[in-house]
């Protein structure tokens, strides 16, 4: 398992904000037991990731819904989060800031 930087030093704080590009999406399987989640650089290149759940709400950078499914590494991305008592980052929003283009 790889271990990420705690971003709150205090669970259970007001919530954060971190801004970052994608670097990996997995989408939630039952059958493997995974759970939804993004994994974000930040401009020193230190790898966070984050607990997406089904209340988690993703915009694209006009403000409208997005699922999961429509990320794509390399778009640079706002995360609203709190940190739980377990030090799980679990994002509150994700917001499209600058997106990636072919």
């Amino acid at each position: 398992m790889t271990q990420y930087p705690v971003l709150c030093m205090a669970a259970g704080t007001a919530n954060k904000t971190i801004e970052g590009k994608i670097s990996a999406v997995s989408v939630a399987n039952a059958d493997k037991g995974t759970k939804s989640e993004v994994e974000i650089r930040d401009r020193q290149g230190k790898k966070f990731l984050f607990l997406i759940k089904a209340t988690t709400r993703i915009y694209d950078s006009g403000a409208s819904p997005l699922t999961l499914e429509k990320l794509i590494m390399g778009t640079k991305v706002r995360i609203k989060y709190l940190t739980t008592n377990e030090g799980v980052n679990e994002a509150l929003s994700l917001k499209i800031i600058e997106a990636w283009l072919y």
